[in-house]
């Protein structure tokens, strides 16, 4: 074996990118309310909640105002 195939793989946990998770959340919220199948919506709403949290925590105020917008447009 080499050095690339003898010591275990490690996925990164995206507890240890928040700023990333929240916006990978923010992205899949909006496929799922274009896709519109039984239960997207709520999932949708789901995770725009989890990407408004972590985006509020980490100070990303640009996330911040996209989740807003989409709060608004739903409204």
């Amino acid at each position: 074996m080499d050095a690339h195939t003898s010591r275990p793989s490690r996925f990164p946990n995206p507890q240890d990118f928040p700023q990333l998770l929240a916006r990978t959340q923010y992205q899949y919220a909006l496929v799922l309310r274009a896709r519109g199948a039984p239960g997207d919506v709520e999932r949708a709403e789901r995770l725009l909640a989890e990407a408004r949290s972590a985006a509020a925590a980490s100070g990303m105020a640009g996330l911040l105002a996209m989740v807003a917008a989409q709060d608004a447009a739903r409204a």
